[in-house]
């Protein structure tokens, strides 16, 4: 009873949210592993999903996003590693990273000098 009545709430919310998928429907479904009991319709539920957005393209345009972002994570954090790595940019980094802080150098103006520096170092 109490499971009904808060997936009853629940599906009464979904409505207030953004879809995430044009092609998705969101249901809302109880289940319990305790009493073997719908189970089944939630696996149902979860494989019709992904075959929805398999069917959609939008399965497969998710995990490009989800490449790309891993991209440009890897390259930030590449970058990262190689800004301390390098000693005359360390060095620079503490008393940038000082005066951000204090409010004497802006944030923007810190980063171009960091980035500036070090691809000068680069050439």
């Amino acid at each position: 009873a109490a499971a009904n009545s808060t997936a009853a709430d629940y599906a009464n919310a979904v409505h207030f949210l953004r879809p995430r998928s044009s092609a998705w429907r969101v249901r809302v479904l109880t289940c319990s592993a305790l009493e073997r009991r719908g189970i089944g319709e939630v696996w149902a539920a979860a494989t019709e999903h992904r075959g929805v957005l398999v069917d959609s393209g939008e399965f497969a345009e998710r995990r490009a996003d989800q490449a790309s972002q891993w991209m440009w994570s890897e390259v930030t954090d590449g970058m990262l590693d190689r800004l301390r790595a390098d000693r005359p940019t360390r060095d620079r980094l503490a008393a940038l990273d000082a005066g951000v802080r204090a409010g004497t150098v802006s944030p923007t103006a810190a980063a171009q000098e960091i980035l500036d520096g070090f691809l000068r170092a680069q050439r």
